[in-house]
């Protein structure tokens, strides 16, 4: 009896550990984060901040270096979108960061001067904060429809000139 006592205790406590890794708990977001595909270093020098400032956010800081590039913006203040009125929020603010990476190099030229990467991959972050009336603590709750509806035509901008620019 202890034997096979010994021999179940290793599949009841599998069956167990697999039963808690596939619950279908939904998983809690508060920062957007979005992929913006493939584009070269001139269309994220043209593109980003024209497109950002478009959408009333204003840059903060960039960090421009050989193969990476990331720009931060500063937070903007906007009024809560109507899911997050909905849930009692009645300030709201969002800062946006667009951060790409060298995925492939160019070659030198024949003069043996080598060129900036041909090809980034480009990313799209936002942070979402919200405050309730009578606080003076800013909230970072889960994002809500609205919230990512405004990102996303934000981060399509950016995508479909990428996309649209990119040879």
């Amino acid at each position: 009896m202890r034997q096979t006592a010994h021999l179940l205790a290793p599949i009841v406590l599998a069956a167990l550990a697999a039963a808690c890794s596939s619950s279908s708990v939904p998983e809690f977001s508060n920062t957007y984060d979005k992929d913006l595909g493939r584009a070269s270093r001139q269309q994220i020098d043209e593109t980003v901040v024209r497109i950002l400032n478009r959408y009333a956010f204003e840059v903060e800081r960039i960090e421009d270096q050989t193969s990476s590039y990331y720009l931060l913006t500063r937070w903007k203040w906007r009024e809560p979108t109507d899911d997050e009125l909905a849930l009692g929020y009645t300030e709201a603010r969002t800062r946006v960061t667009v951060d790409a990476r060298a995925i492939t190099s160019a070659r030198g030229d024949p003069m043996g001067i080598v060129m900036s990467p041909a090809v980034w991959r480009v990313r799209l972050q936002a942070e979402n904060q919200l405050r309730r009336p009578m606080s003076t603590e800013w909230e970072e709750p889960e994002l809500t429809d609205d919230f990512r509806q405004q990102m996303n035509q934000i981060a399509n901008d950016m995508t479909t000139e990428f996309e649209s620019r990119f040879r």
